[in-house]
């Protein structure tokens, strides 16, 4: 019988970094944060404000906080400070990996080879599983990082506009009553440089940052308000799936 690969649990903590998904998510980070940093002094508007770059390092520092605490914290493995009640033991299941009893509501992760207690799912973007004991820090990352990324797309907008939309309507002579066509039209008919590149690219990471964690945040609110996990929910469609194809009431 093939043996399987050690699990996350066995590694260094440092090897959570080393795959792709917490590779994405740093590196978007540093993309926007440096864009914001290098670029941002050219605002002339708010470029020569202090203020703008303190509140840079706070929110990136936060999310980056919030970050590693959610992808080190141990998630609840089953056999660290659990341990089955002698009344229950006779009615809790064996993991077939892990050889022990699973507590109510645990499953089994092949990534980080353990039973997490209270699972929810594995994180790619941190590789770690969410469970019992860092469900509360993983929710501050979401809602941290969905706040980092509407911050930053409005900042990285806002200096895309100061940049390279009014200087051309300044330059057109357009008053006060400017619309969206002239502003279109000031910024095709404007310089177009690497530093634009450089602020269009990290303005559309920031935004699709913007839509996947507003997503993940709203799917987390409402399974805080059922009190459910992600796979407890998969586990009732599927069982409503069955007996719907049975003609049986679903539970």
């Amino acid at each position: 019988m093939e043996e399987e690969e050690p699990g996350l649990v066995e590694r260094p903590l440092y090897v959570r970094f080393l795959a792709a998904g917490p590779g994405v998510s740093l590196t978007t980070t540093l993309v926007v944060f440096l864009a914001l940093w290098v670029y941002g002094g050219d605002d002339p508007l708010f470029g020569t404000r202090m203020s703008e770059r303190v509140v840079l390092v706070l929110i990136f520092g936060t999310f980056l906080y919030y970050f590693v605490c959610a992808a080190i914290k141990d998630p609840g493995y089953v056999g660290s400070g659990w341990q089955a009640p002698r009344a229950a033991v006779r009615h809790l299941p064996m993991c077939p990996h892990c050889f022990q009893l699973k507590p109510p509501r645990s499953s089994h992760c092949r990534t980080c080879g353990a039973c997490i207690r209270r699972r929810d799912h594995h994180c790619p973007w941190i590789n770690n599983c969410v469970g019992h004991n860092n469900e509360h820090v993983f929710y501050v990352f979401v809602l941290s990082a969905a706040a980092v990324s509407y911050l930053t797309t409005f900042m990285l907008g806002r200096l895309v506009v100061n940049l390279y939309v009014l200087p051309g309507l300044l330059e057109e002579g357009v008053g006060e009553d400017w619309g969206v066509a002239d502003a279109l039209d000031a910024f095709l008919s404007g310089p177009h440089d690497g530093r634009l590149a450089a602020l269009l690219v990290a303005a559309f990471l920031a935004l699709v940052t913007c839509v996947l964690t507003s997503h993940l945040f709203i799917v987390q609110v409402f399974m805080i308000v059922d009190n459910a996990t992600s796979i407890e929910i998969l586990l009732l469609k599927r069982l409503h799936a069955a007996c719907e194809r049975k003609g049986l009431p679903a539970p």
